[in-house]
């Protein structure tokens, strides 16, 4: 089930508890329980429109068990959307659901939901009514002075500023007009739910002098959300700026842009931007910025890598750098690291990313006291899969820890190990360990040079009747390193196999030639 509907599943069997039964039982609490840990993850926006539930913007599914349930609920309400904070608490979601989950008549003085939420003590949740929605709307397409007469301000010791062009948006042009324009920023950024939306108005060719103030006042708010420890916001605004750079066509344009991202993109907020890589609702963006800050957010990304102490969150930096064509110095650099998880990871990341650069750092690696850190370096090695990596991957086959040799010789294959095709079947012969034996022919067979495929031949004949008897296990190992290898010298071998002595090796032959289709 997706991450949508198990929420909104959640969310609807929780509004049904507390309607069936305000007492709590072990239902509610398991129901609870979920919520709580789905918010650990990340903050969440649920909009209702015409009985159409999406959570960030993805439709959930009519069948979906409750779905009804909570669409209804935001009608009878007047609810256009419910957000949930990151890491909002139980109390919170508590809340939510009992100002939702009876009708609005049920409930003492007709209060408004929002009130009602107050009432609650619920901080880590809020609501947006259609109603204020609507009204929003209407506001942020207010002029200055508009907005100043709909609060009761006065414009009596104000500049009047001239009048905006006649056009439908705010009004951001590509004309200097003085400090209007510069009001009516602000007054977007204060008034828009997200940055984006006011930075979405800007022009990216706008007059120089004027686009340049507009920059400015967007750096400001965008530094005042990371001073107040919204980095969420910082995130969406800083995002959107590097997608609006693109659209700049003169240099004028670009240059603007580009200075001010450059006083954005500083190690002190990439690394609050880089925290963010582990919530769905903001990673795109997160990975956005960190590739257009360049080296600075290479390394910021390597850093959180080698402190990573989760799969979850080395993945999630792996994702990254996957994609970022600077830094490959910076990861050999640290495969000398003195840490062995540091070294670990690193080989890890230069494994995924087949850096080529990395093969002389690694080589230097396969030697490490921790087989933990062997084992990565090895199977980088193994994946980079290239020529230059054979005379270290050799070294492998002396390694003291079976687990080392299975787990890198299981990514061996391809013609850039061709070499170690005789190697492999001499260590294989002189192998105690069978499932290493077999990991060795599986390897072969990926290999499939001519002289992988006739070393694979041979492992799999019987042997002599009494001395040199090779075990059947390895036999039915060799014949699956054949069908790996799936070249006409090696349905050659496995046909001669087909009328074995031996029922396990024929039915093993057969089984091979029906997967090669043959």
């Amino acid at each position: 089930m997706r991450d949508a509907d198990r929420l909104i599943l959640l969310l609807g069997r929780l509004i049904d508890l507390v309607r069936r039964s305000p007492d709590p039982d072990e239902d509610h609490k398991a129901t609870l329980r979920s919520l709580v840990d789905a918010a650990r993850a990340r903050s969440v926006t649920v909009r209702q429109d015409g009985g159409i539930l999406k959570v960030e913007g993805i439709v959930v599914g009519s069948d979906t068990p409750f779905s009804g349930l909570v669409s209804a609920q935001m009608q009878a309400h007047g609810l256009s959307e419910m957000r949930i904070a990151h890491g909002a608490s139980a109390m919170d979601f508590l809340g939510l659901i009992r100002t939702i989950a009876h009708d609005p008549a049920g409930y003492p003085g007709h209060l408004e939901v929002s009130d009602r939420l107050l009432q609650s003590g619920a901080t880590g949740v809020s609501v947006m009514t259609v109603q204020a929605e609507q009204a929003a709307v209407h506001e942020r397409g207010l002029r200055v002075t508009e907005a100043l007469q709909a609060i009761g301000g006065s414009e009596v010791d104000m500049p009047r500023p001239p009048a905006p062009p006649a056009r439908r948006d705010l009004g951001l042009v590509t004309q200097s007009s003085g400090a209007a324009y510069d009001d009516t920023l602000r007054v977007l950024l204060s008034a828009a739910h997200t940055l984006s939306e006011a930075i979405s108005q800007l022009h990216a060719d706008a007059e120089p002098e004027l686009l340049r103030r507009q920059l400015d006042t967007v750096q400001g708010t965008v530094v005042k959300a990371l001073d107040a420890g919204r980095v969420d916001q910082a995130v969406d605004g800083v995002a959107a700026l590097v997608r609006k750079e693109l659209e700049a066509k003169t240099d004028d344009g670009r240059r603007a842009f580009t200075v001010a991202l450059r006083r954005l993109l500083v190690d002190q907020h990439l690394d609050k931007f880089a925290g963010y890589l582990l919530d769905e609702l903001y990673a795109t963006d997160v990975q956005t910025i960190l590739r257009r800050a360049g080296k600075p957010g290479t390394k910021i990304l390597i850093d959180r890598l080698v402190q990573a102490q989760t799969y979850a969150e080395r993945k999630a930096y792996l994702n990254v750098l996957r994609d970022v064509e600077e830094g490959t110095e910076a990861v050999a650099g640290m495969l000398s690291h003195g840490q062995w998880y540091v070294v670990r990871n690193m080989a890890d990341l230069a494994g995924e990313l087949r850096i080529q650069e990395a093969v002389p750092a690694l080589g230097r690696a396969i030697g490490h006291d921790d087989a933990r850190v062997r084992r990565s370096v090895g199977v980088a090695l193994a994946k980079i899969g290239t020529p230059p990596t054979v005379p270290h991957l050799r070294k492998v086959l002396d390694d003291p820890d079976t687990s080392v040799r299975v787990a890198v010789f299981s990514e061996v294959g391809g013609r850039g190990h061709s070499s170690l095709a005789m190697p492999l079947f001499t260590a294989a012969e002189k192998e105690e360990s069978g499932d290493v034996r077999a990991e060795y022919y599986r390897a072969l067979g990926r290999i499939a040079t001519p002289d992988a495929v006739d070393a694979l031949r041979q492992a799999a004949e019987p042997g002599g009747r009494v001395l040199g008897r090779r075990p059947v296990g390895d036999r039915i190992a060799a014949v699956e390193g054949l069908a790996l290898a799936a070249t006409d010298q090696a349905r050659s071998a496995l046909e001669g196999l087909l009328n074995d002595r031996v029922k396990e090796v024929r039915d093993a032959a057969h089984l091979a030639m029906r997967r090669a289709n043959v």
